[in-house]
């Protein structure tokens, strides 16, 4: 993780309907892509803010890969699982 950031937390993990997403850039903006197992990009979202929420109802069970991105370019991630 980039220095003098929080880690990232999903909520519940494992979930299975909205995920509460806590630990982004309090200032400026960040933005989500979550990456299913083959790396395909099924949600892209940017938001302001430390926490927002991702609904994950349409999701098929299994493993995801939240990928964070701010507004300095640091990248970092966060495996999500889905399940049913």
């Amino acid at each position: 993780e980039p220095a003098g950031t929080s880690p990232i937390r999903v909520q519940p993990n494992p979930g299975n309907g909205r995920a509460y997403i806590t630990g982004l850039s309090a200032s400026g903006a960040s933005n989500l892509v979550l990456l299913d197992a083959r790396g395909a990009a099924v949600l892209k979202r940017s938001v302001q803010g430390p926490s927002t929420t991702l609904d994950m109802t349409g999701l098929s069970t299994g493993i995801y890969l939240l990928r964070v991105t701010d507004a300095l370019g640091a990248v970092r991630t966060e495996r999500v699982a889905v399940e049913r």
